[in-house]
């Protein structure tokens, strides 16, 4: 298997890790979320459970747009779609502590 193929199964994993965690641990919550909390100025941003889900989406759609594109690239140029999808995998990362961050503040 190519580390491509590894890197961007690995990013998918993270992103469905992190939607399977906050539809269970969100599913009866219906107050607004911290979003964003600064240590000088308090809690900067406030969101509903949807907003959690739309940047676990937004991550999905990003990865599956680098899929495509690394897909469409390799051919041409193979370092760069390893670069697709390790920047899709480094994202799913940031994405999914992100979303484990906004869980354990709430």
């Amino acid at each position: 298997m190519k580390l491509k193929h590894i890197l961007f199964i690995a990013a998918a994993i993270l992103l469905f890790a992190a939607l399977g965690t906050a539809y269970v641990k969100l599913a009866d919550h219906d107050a607004l979320l911290i979003l964003h909390f600064d240590t000088y100025r308090g809690i900067d941003f406030l969101g509903s459970k949807f907003d959690v889900f739309n940047i676990i989406y937004l991550g999905i759609g990003m990865t599956l747009l680098n899929y495509l594109l690394a897909r469409g690239i390799f051919k041409r140029d193979r370092i760069l779609g390893q670069i697709l999808a390790g920047a899709s995998a480094f994202f799913a990362l940031l994405i999914f502590m992100a979303v484990l961050v906004i869980i354990g503040i709430n």
